[in-house]
């Protein structure tokens, strides 16, 4: 059963605390009455006293390249980066089939988060979205995408409604074959970001897009005119703006470095430039790369407020649920 839950009613609980910390009045009710599924953190009424109500409304979303993880390695992404951060949205990509992909869309889906992803083809890597934010299932794939797994769209239960696409664009090399893969796959999304029958007010882009903006003109791994044009086109007939240059004091920063020391930004968030005025804040993590990192890439992570956003009810990541311990 779902039932809408007035925040005012509740202790004044960050959320954080209320999501992963220890047991207090706010979860002692969920677990007496047992049947809220979710919540709205917004009130009709709510008390002269809005920070904690203010704070609710802002959510945080991360995207992180993990190189097809094999298991040992996703513990630690989960452990090491993943449960500290407690961001509300996870964009994974170059997930696999493997076991790593795997154990971590368990843990999120254990734990009671709506994950997404799509069928990938034999070999081939892509994304997935956990989400503690209540998701709705999107329909209206382009049917002429060359790889299915590689973009994952899902529309938060927010005010206003915000559209997510987490992407894995295709790597391309001097290979003839995985050229024309990814210029497929580009002018697809391309169609698809332009098409008005599923035009979005709201939208947030991003992933692993394996494309350099043009203040980057790498050697080692050269970029065609096709990709420079891409990024472009998405900064500009599409309506979106790279939120890593949000003022004048920020600029690019490489998201991975080839063996040569080079250093690339594959990595980007877009969000769309009515979403301006309500991003609070975008940052590298370059923790993740560090000397005995989880993985090669950078994290990106972005703050929104909010008019309204629907809460599923979840559980601590990495910790067994009650229902599996008797």
């Amino acid at each position: 059963m779902i039932m809408g839950v007035c925040w005012k009613n509740l202790p004044k609980t960050k959320i954080s605390e209320y999501n992963h910390h220890g047991p207090h009045e706010s979860q002692y009710l969920f677990g007496v009455f047992g049947i809220v599924d979710v919540f709205v953190s917004t009130c009709e009424n709510p008390e002269p006293n809005m920070a904690d109500n203010q704070e609710l409304r802002i959510i945080r979303i991360g995207t992180l390249n993990i190189g097809a993880a094999a298991k040992e390695r996703a513990k630690r992404i989960l452990r090491e980066w993943i449960m500290p951060l407690n961001l509300d949205v996870y964009v994974l990509t170059e997930t696999s089939e493997g076991a790593g992909s795997q154990f971590l869309f368990a843990e999120f889906t254990a734990a009671g988060w709506s994950v997404r992803k799509r069928p990938l083809r034999e070999g081939d890597r892509g994304v997935f979205i956990a989400s503690r934010i209540m998701t709705s299932e999107f329909s209206q794939y382009p049917n002429s995408e060359y790889s299915n797994g590689r973009a994952v769209v899902v529309e938060l239960e927010t005010t206003p409604s915000v559209q997510l696409v987490g992407m894995y664009v295709p790597n391309r090399g001097n290979d003839f074959t995985k050229t024309q893969r990814k210029k497929d796959f580009m002018d697809t999304w391309m169609q698809f970001f332009q098409d008005r029958q599923v035009s979005h007010h709201h939208r947030i882009v991003l992933g692993d897009l394996n494309i350099v903006p043009k203040s980057q003109s790498p050697k080692f791994l050269p970029q065609d005119s096709f990709e420079y044009l891409w990024y472009d086109r998405l900064c500009g007939q599409v309506g979106l703006y790279d939120a890593a240059l949000a003022n004048r004091r920020s600029q690019h920063e490489s998201t991975w470095v080839a063996h040569t020391g080079e250093g690339y930004t594959y990595d980007h968030i877009l969000p769309s430039n009515n979403l301006k005025n309500r991003v609070i804040d975008f940052v590298y993590d370059h923790s993740t790369r560090a000397m005995g990192s989880i993985t090669d890439h950078s994290a990106l992570i972005l703050t929104v407020q909010l008019d309204a956003v629907t809460r599923l009810k979840t559980h601590p990541l990495g910790v067994p649920s009650q229902g599996t311990l008797f």
